[in-house]
């Protein structure tokens, strides 16, 4: 953990930083995903995604720090902690023939610092070699181009999640 004054640090969660994640989650989907045109509001957000900055979230992210801790190779999770708090987090998992990049957020004030690009430097390090696949809003510009820096191109799979919330699917090659 580090002092308040230092630099963002990327760590291992704790079980104390369960509970932290959530609220770093949900403000991350009402800073980004709000599209207004698509019926994508806060209140549709905070009325679908608000269980992870609640106790079932948190107990659930308690459990994949558990899978973590017990499969390290098959599970990954990081937390961004500044001054004391949790300001961003990573999550990937390896199925059998690739890894999945489940999350990375940031808070809002951080995007363009670079912490994106370290937590994808994480990332990639622990997935190594294999193909890597991730989905995202079709809307989320910023997240597009980021992705596509780090080499995710789309597949041309897509899909609407929770009947309102168009997703794609890009993926990146193996890496030599």
């Amino acid at each position: 953990m580090n002092e308040p004054g230092d630099g963002p640090t990327i760590d291992i969660p704790t079980a104390a930083d369960a509970a932290a994640v959530g609220p770093v989650h949900l403000q991350a989907w009402l800073d980004t995903h709000v599209n207004i045109e698509r019926g994508i509001t806060a209140e549709w957000i905070m009325h679908n995604l608000a269980f992870v900055a609640e106790p079932s979230g948190t107990e659930h992210r308690q459990g994949v720090f558990a899978q973590q801790k017990e499969d390290p190779a098959r599970v990954l999770y990081r937390v961004v902690h500044l001054g004391g708090e949790v300001v961003g987090f990573l999550h990937g998992e390896r199925q059998e023939a690739d890894v999945s990049l489940e999350a990375i957020y940031v808070r809002k004030d951080l995007h363009g610092s670079g912490l994106g690009s370290r937590l994808m430097r994480v990332f990639d390090e622990w997935a190594g070699a294999v193909p890597a696949r991730l989905e995202v809003m079709t809307y989320n510009d910023r997240a597009l181009r980021f992705y596509a820096r780090h080499g995710f191109t789309a597949t041309g799979e897509s899909l609407i999640w929770k009947d309102i919330v168009p997703v794609m699917v890009m993926e990146r090659p193996a890496k030599d």
